[in-house]
């Protein structure tokens, strides 16, 4: 990607920018389409992206059965919600866990936990 080891500030955007997902999908093809670590070929994982694309894209139905296009975001309670969230707030993680903070986070819901609040704002603003 094209945000030179600053994780701090990698968007969702950034990672899911046609530029960058054209790179990464290069990088797969130029592989052969070898199996990664999840044991998918190119081909089902060509499948799996449509797959999300499509369930992302879905409009959204209001309680009177009217659809509006979806413009942003997950479907609320959604099964990829989780996931996604999980996907994004991983340099956090690690930006916490570098900073030696104690933490637990589940999706997008998180607790950091210190001594005192100015021994957070210290934790935080290093």
């Amino acid at each position: 990607m094209h945000n030179e080891g600053n994780t701090a500030a990698v968007t969702l955007e950034a990672v899911l920018s046609k530029e960058n997902m054209r790179a990464a999908w290069r990088a797969v093809k130029a592989n052969q389409g070898a199996p990664g670590v999840d044991g998918r070929n190119i081909e089902e994982t060509k499948a799996h992206l449509r797959l999300v694309g499509d369930y992302l894209r879905a409009p959204m139905q209001a309680a009177d059965r009217r659809k509006t296009k979806r413009m942003k975001g997950t479907p609320q309670g959604g099964p990829l919600s989780p996931l996604l969230a999980n996907i994004y707030l991983d340099p956090l993680d690690k930006e916490l866990e570098k900073r030696g903070l104690a933490f637990v986070r589940y999706a997008d819901d998180i607790a950091i936990f210190a001594a005192s609040e100015r021994a957070c704002t210290i934790g935080l603003c290093r």
